[in-house]
């Protein structure tokens, strides 16, 4: 009850600082200093796999797609493209009218014939995509009518392919500079269309990006430059914050999020829909997970709720299987099957062959960071109360990624891997990043090594559906079976936090772009 209260109270004062004081004229001119916890991958947009490089390259700007998603009207707008696309009958072709005077970074021009080039990348298997199959399975031509309409045909009719178009993935790239850059395309170079050009990424340290001049919309950006500082310590991101070395922290420890609304006057923090979903992944394809009675164990287990309000200081909502609440593939009437039973746990323990002489072990990998590690000692502690015996091994996130999701250490040997607590972040417009991508067997983002063939069959089906409603039940079938085989262990959807000084205007994070950095300007032409 005192958790709901102080959330309570968050939320009134958060709603009091935030409102606008007076509107005052858009300010032109200085440097943005963004607080970023991790660091970069690559911004070569098929090839984009982290939170951090999604909200540098489109958020903030270095990329646009041909759609954005309303978050606020829950549709899609048009913004490379001038209209929404004209469909066929058969729902197989997709006519796509373009943006005219529209120009890259390196001064190429944008048209129909650089979108055929940008898809037919993804579609490339010598590009190695991460989403390769995610395309290829249901792009079967793509072609320029003329030079600003862009028309795709498929080869089943896809009730999410506007979602598709709205990914970054889809975002143009000048052929120029891939050509020029090759290998290094995405750490060295990067060129899109957006308000800021890429000018370098020094790893570990910052991201620097600058005002484009021939941005398509002429009146933006307001700034001349935004540099994104790395800074992997919590408490160095908020020290930073408070002292004004950074404007904008794009990621608030759920911990701190009150005290900092208590005691910095200074700042304004705004409480976003979260996208992702704190897990423990289980590798499916080895003892001990492979054993269902072992998995629902470990869910029955856990006391979600003291974890979100320990780690999270309430700021969380407690998962009830695969698919996030707010999500529309998500069944209204879906509940927990695995409530808080530490007596049921103990019980299908037994009946798996564990008990105090034979008590289950195993290595639980960890982000190093204190967001990830706070959650795994108290999983550890839950767990020791019905005869579990974990070791928790922290670990930098770049190696923890290499492990769980490229698995280039394991060489082809999942037994390595047993279980991982990290987070995976869901798109709020496509639910195939939160379903297909995650259970399909098949899938190389299938992080367990789930296989369930009835799944398998029902994300085919999904793909024919004829109407968004067919596909909304066979979405929750999905929910129901994936969630009973408790193939990860789900804990929370945690709120995200932004955090940023009260200089900064015309910010304006949803919880689809965090980082929406065009309209930003800073009052009194801060420097």
């Amino acid at each position: 009850m005192k958790n709901l209260y102080r959330s309570i109270i968050a939320s009134v004062l958060w709603l009091w600082i935030a409102l606008p004081v007076c509107a005052q004229q858009p300010q032109y001119g200085g440097t943005l200093y963004v607080g970023m916890l991790t660091d970069a991958w690559s911004f070569d947009p098929i090839h984009i796999q982290t939170t951090t490089c999604m909200r540098v390259y489109l958020d903030a700007g270095i990329g646009e797609t041909l759609y954005r998603w309303s978050v606020e009207d829950e549709e899609y707008l048009p913004w490379l493209a001038t209209a929404l696309p004209e469909i066929s009958e058969d729902g197989l072709t997709y006519r796509i009218p373009l943006r005219q005077g529209v120009k890259f970074h390196d001064g190429t021009t944008f048209d129909a014939h650089a979108m055929v080039y940008s898809i037919q990348r993804i579609l490339n298997p010598e590009n190695k995509s991460y989403i390769y199959r995610k395309y290829a399975d249901v792009i079967d031509k793509v072609e320029a009518l003329d030079d600003y309409t862009l028309q795709i045909r498929l080869k089943t009719r896809d009730h999410v392919f506007l979602a598709k178009l709205a990914g970054p993935e889809v975002s143009p790239v000048s052929r120029q500079a891939v050509e020029q850059a090759g290998q290094d395309y995405g750490t060295t170079t990067a060129i899109g269309t957006g308000p800021f050009r890429f000018v370098e990424w020094t790893p570990g340290d910052r991201i620097v990006l600058e005002r484009f001049d021939g941005y398509w919309q002429a009146e933006l950006p307001y700034l001349d430059q935004v540099v994104f500082k790395i800074i992997p310590e919590e408490a160095a991101a908020l020290m930073q914050l408070r002292l004004e070395e950074i404007h904008i922290l794009e990621d608030v420890p759920r911990k701190d999020i009150n005290k900092l609304i208590m005691e910095a006057p200074n700042l304004t923090i705004q409480l976003l829909l979260g996208i992702q979903h704190e897990q423990i992944y289980l590798n499916n394809a080895h003892p001990p997970f492979n054993d269902l009675r072992v998995r629902q164990a470990l869910a029955y287990a856990l006391d979600r709720q003291m974890i979100i309000d320990v780690v999270f200081d309430g700021h969380a909502l407690e998962s009830v299987g695969p698919y996030h609440s707010w999500s529309w593939i998500h069944n209204p009437n879906w509940s927990q099957p695995y409530p808080y039973n530490p007596e049921k746990a103990r019980q299908l323990l037994a009946e798996a062959g564990y008990n105090p002489q034979n008590p289950l072990k195993f290595e639980l990998m960890a982000t190093n960071q204190d967001l990830f590690v706070d959650q795994s000692l108290i999983v550890q502690e839950q767990l020791k109360q019905i005869g579990v015996q974990i070791d928790v091994l922290p670990l930098d996130k770049n190696v923890l990624f290499d492990r769980v999701y490229v698995r280039n250490a394991y060489q082809g040997q999942p037994e390595m891997f047993a279980a991982a607590l990290e987070d995976w972040g869901a798109s709020v417009d496509d639910p195939e990043n939160s379903a297909e991508r995650v259970f399909l067997s098949n899938s190389g983002a299938n992080k367990g090594f789930y296989n369930n063939p009835e799944v398998d069959r029902l994300f085919q089906a999904i793909k024919s559906a004829k109407t968004l409603d067919e596909q909304k039940t066979l979405y929750y079938q999905t929910e129901e079976l994936i969630a009973k085989d408790s193939p990860t262990i789900w804990i929370c959807n945690p709120k995200d936090a932004v955090a940023y000084s009260n200089k900064v205007q015309g910010f304006y994070p949803d919880a689809r772009y965090r980082l929406p950095l065009a309209t930003v300007w800073l009052e009194e032409g801060e420097n």
